[in-house]
């Protein structure tokens, strides 16, 4: 990317140190062309330093995803006791609570429902 930057900054001086002439036809078309292509080279610069912040925050995340992953699949899911998981007290969460839980059947709800109503 320096070099680029360079290459207009020779051309500019160039174009000083050559005396050209800024009135004439051809002095204005070359003036802008070297203007123009420092404005393309300032843009590149700056598309090249957001592009290496973006790679950077990447990594960063692909880093993040490699730990969460790690810890999701390589756990050893025999570590935890799931034998009181059926003894555990759901009766202050209400219905709107269990429907953010993906995981609970809608049909199983109404028929635990319907079996306590039956109890009482």
């Amino acid at each position: 990317m320096k070099n680029l930057l360079q290459k207009v900054a020779y051309l500019k001086g160039l174009t000083d140190g050559l005396n050209i002439n800024k009135d004439s036809d051809e002095g204005k078309v070359l003036i802008e062309i070297i203007n123009t292509l420092d404005n393309f080279a300032d843009a590149i610069a700056d598309i090249d330093y957001r592009q290496s912040l973006i790679v950077e925050d990447l990594d960063e995340i692909d880093d993040d995803l490699a730990d969460l992953e790690d810890y999701v699949y390589d756990n050893d899911l025999d570590f935890y006791d799931y034998s009181n998981f059926n003894n555990l007290d759901f009766e202050d969460l209400d219905e709107d609570t269990l429907e953010d839980f993906d995981f609970f059947d809608e049909e199983l709800i109404t028929d635990d429902e319907d079996n306590d109503n039956i109890e009482d």
